[in-house]
């Protein structure tokens, strides 16, 4: 939320008016086995920033019963969702737990690449670019998005 924030801020910054600002972070989940045992699991969180501009151009879906109305105070608007989640293998999950290397160093280390995170990450290697890093985070973004398609089912209005 903090990068979401940020961009937003920067968007915005000089008088622009822009829908929203979006925030991603991709990270580990400790999830146990079933002998009890962590398990590394790999997601990312998306958040989303805006508010209830009479500019907001996704606020204005069709089947919406909101509407923005000018010179209200502009109620803040946040969506958050997560990918899909996937166990990483034992080799990459031992080289984070054990010797303390981020995800995208310690696939890069198994798969002999080099800087994979700046190209489809850990999510396009694992499954042999099946799924880019953009597809991946495609359904997290769309999710994050709901609470600005349906801002009455999110926000109180006053």
């Amino acid at each position: 939320m903090n990068r979401a924030r940020g961009a937003y801020a920067e968007a915005t910054k000089n008088g622009n008016t822009v829908d929203f600002g979006v925030g991603l972070e991709g990270g580990i989940e400790i999830i146990k086995n079933a002998e009890g045992k962590d398990d590394l699991w790999c997601m990312a969180f998306m958040g989303i920033i805006g508010n209830t501009s009479e500019s907001c151009t996704i606020c204005k879906h069709p089947h919406s019963t909101f509407q923005p109305s000018k010179g209200d105070v502009h109620k803040e608007i946040v969506g958050i969702a997560k990918t899909a989640v996937f166990p990483l293998p034992r080799e990459i999950s031992r080289l984070v737990m054990e010797e303390k290397k981020e995800l995208g160093d310690a696939d890069d280390m198994v798969f002999k690449r080099v800087n994979g995170k700046q190209g489809d990450g850990t999510v396009g290697i694992l499954t042999k670019t099946l799924i880019s890093r953009a597809l991946y985070y495609e359904h997290a973004l769309t999710l994050a998005l709901i609470p600005f398609v349906w801002p009455e089912h999110y926000i109180q209005q006053t």
